[in-house]
């Protein structure tokens, strides 16, 4: 199957959450939310209760082979260029009002810059939220999400979670963050783990660009978010895409189960963009 027709296969079965905009105001377009890598669109729970009051309709897809979407396909398809052929896709097969603003967290931020690269146009605005992909396959800060592959394909499921806590990987992930190191876990208690491994092992192989300097090709209004102490997702990386698309870089509190300011100020640089957006169409 080649690319178009697979991403055409992804948007007539892919999982796909929508809310209306809660604003008081109509809505003037779409919000397209891209999950990081073995996660969903239960990523962005958190943000839900802020972002409904902007006046944009929200799009939330589970990319293939996470979430409720039960495609995988083959091992070819777990590239940057194929998941954003899904996501061109989807934009199309559901047609979304314009503008869209597009926010994507780690992987899914990846996935928006491969698109707005390829078609500057299909975006109004975008936040990336904690890249961790720069223009090298096999960074060192993703390869526990390789070791966790290998292990899931080898013993079963109990096994091999207790073998990579046993891990220096894991170990020294969870020195740094122990946040980073649950969410590591939590991969080994997705929705079918061992058969959705490829994932894992295949996505950091790709890179969104094939350099940093593609970058530049993305329209404003760009934000950049980072946190500190988030071995993978390190804040150099979105410091590295910052300065190659010419956007700010905003530095946030890392996640933590006890403090909401990762999400409130997020979303603060969100509507941020939005407000942008809105000054850039009414000029």
């Amino acid at each position: 199957m080649n690319v178009r027709s697979s991403a055409d296969h992804y948007a007539a079965v892919a999982h796909v959450e929508q809310r209306r905009s809660g604003a008081p105001s109509p809505s003037v377009g779409t919000m397209l939310l891209l999950h990081g890598l073995g996660g969903d669109t239960t990523q962005f729970d958190a943000f839900l209760p802020h972002l409904a009051r902007l006046p944009y309709d929200l799009l939330m897809p589970d990319m293939r082979a996470h979430g409720r979407t039960e495609l995988t396909g083959d091992a070819h398809e777990f590239t940057f260029q194929h998941l954003s052929a899904d996501i061109r896709a989807l934009l199309a097969d559901r047609a979304v009002a314009q503008p869209v603003i597009g926010v994507g967290i780690s992987m899914g931020a990846g996935v928006l810059a491969a698109l707005a690269i390829q078609e500057p146009r299909t975006f109004a605005g975008l936040v990336f939220i904690r890249p961790a992909w720069e223009d090298r396959a096999d960074p060192a800060n993703l390869r526990a999400f390789r070791d966790i592959a290998t292990l899931l394909a080898s013993q079963n499921i109990a096994a091999a979670a207790a073998e990579f806590a046993q891990s220096p990987v894991y170990q020294a992930v969870r020195a740094e963050s122990e946040t980073a190191a649950d969410s590591l876990m939590d991969q080994f208690s997705a929705p079918h783990a061992a058969g959705r491994r490829l994932r894992l092992a295949r996505m950091p192989l790709s890179t969104p660009f094939a350099s940093l300097a593609d970058l530049h090709r993305i329209r404003p209004p760009v934000a950049v978010i980072g946190t500190r102490h988030d071995p993978l997702h390190p804040l150099a990386i979105a410091r590295n895409w910052a300065a190659s698309c010419s956007a700010t870089l905003s530095v946030v509190p890392p996640k933590s189960a006890d403090d909401d300011r990762y999400f409130t100020e997020s979303v603060a640089i969100i509507t941020a963009v939005t407000n942008q957006v809105r000054d850039i169409a009414s000029a």
